[in-house]
């Protein structure tokens, strides 16, 4: 099997992703419940590089359904995402967790993903040919990309917010502001 440079490219983002998220949980009292966080979503996008390596390079049955269901992570970046810079800027008690209601368009996604590939084989095929899967999926990803906007507006919204008690509140800047941006 030949490797090509997209393949090593990918490699190396994939074991630096886990090397980082590995990394991320050592570091002693800095920011841990935020750093749990940002773990999480980069072992998620190690996952899908994963992923992506595999199914460009195995062409099973088995892959595409795997493939599919780690594609629901296009849904959960932005709010893990959301949620490690709430926890970066703001020091809340109890410490701040996403409310179900955040997931629902990645429960949608599996619910719709298990429920084709529990289909009989001649409704899979049929769905395949009509072109219904991969509206499936172009409206997924749309709803991913939606979503990221919507929550780097909501993130980039808590920034202002934390500058402002700032201001109000200490007379220096906070370091964290400058990882934010």
């Amino acid at each position: 099997m030949i490797f090509s440079w997209l393949d090593i490219v990918l490699f190396l983002g994939l074991s630096q992703g886990f090397f980082l998220a590995i990394g991320l949980n050592k570091i002693d009292n800095r920011n841990t419940k935020a750093n749990n966080v940002l773990s999480v979503a980069i072992c998620m996008a190690a996952i899908m590089l994963f992923g992506r390596i595999v199914s460009f390079r195995l062409e099973a049955e088995w892959v595409v359904m795997v493939s599919s269901f780690v594609d629901v992570t296009i849904l959960l970046f932005a709010p893990l995402i959301y949620c490690y810079i709430r926890r970066l800027l703001f020091q809340e008690s109890p410490i701040f967790k996403l409310s179900l209601w955040h997931f629902i368009p990645a429960f949608i996604h599996l619910s719709v993903t298990l429920t084709t590939f529990i289909l009989p084989h001649n409704i899979q095929l049929d769905l395949i040919q009509s072109r219904a899967i991969a509206y499936f999926w172009f409206v997924a990803e749309l709803v991913g990309l939606f979503s990221f906007v919507i929550y780097t507006i909501c993130a980039d919204w808590l920034l202002k917010k934390h500058k402002r008690l700032m201001k109000d509140q200490i007379s220096y800047t906070l370091v964290v502001r400058k990882y934010v941006r």
